[in-house]
């Protein structure tokens, strides 16, 4: 009867181990964490790309990234057009688009990236509400922004130099 007993007891501790020990306090971020992908050329090394009439720049990926809890996040996207109304894009994580934006709709930050810049390029930045990111695997990637040119044969082509990205939240 005892031996039936210890086994009894034996088998619920080895339970309660399997799971966890049965503690019911879950884990809650804390810790401010900020993640980014600094300014870099859309094609990923030495230059931007024309917009004929949409480009999509070289795929990103965040290195050890551990956010767990997403709270915002800042594009900001370096453009060559002399019309912006014509300009639309997303950022796209994985393929899958996450933000829809309109290139005059961004605040303006600049008018200069990663080399002396001049005529029509604009430094264009786009904050986003964690809503509007997923929550899960957010910090993989890979990441790309595609810019499109609405009316790209009025002779009025533009250049799609730059663009980052900043993820602030908790771990």
């Amino acid at each position: 009867m005892d031996r039936l007993r210890t086994l009894c007891v034996l088998g619920t501790l080895a339970g309660l181990a399997a799971c966890g020990g049965g503690g019911s306090a879950a884990y809650v971020p804390t810790t401010s964490t900020t993640c980014t992908l600094p300014l870099q050329y859309a094609n990923g090394s030495s230059s931007g790309m024309g917009i004929t009439p949409q480009a999509t720049s070289s795929d990103r990926h965040f290195n050890a990234c551990n956010m767990t809890q997403l709270q915002t996040a800042r594009l900001t996207v370096c453009i060559n057009h002399p019309n912006l109304s014509e300009v639309s894009g997303q950022l796209r994580l994985s393929g899958n688009s996450v933000l829809a934006l309109s290139a005059n709709s961004g605040a303006a930050v600049g008018t200069s990236c990663l080399a002396q810049s001049g005529g029509a390029t604009t430094v264009r930045e786009f904050t986003l509400a964690s809503g509007s990111l997923a929550s899960t695997a957010f910090s993989s990637g890979p990441w790309s922004v595609t810019l499109s040119d609405a009316l790209p044969d009025n002779n009025q082509s533009g250049y799609f130099v730059a663009w980052a990205l900043e993820l602030q939240g908790l771990r």
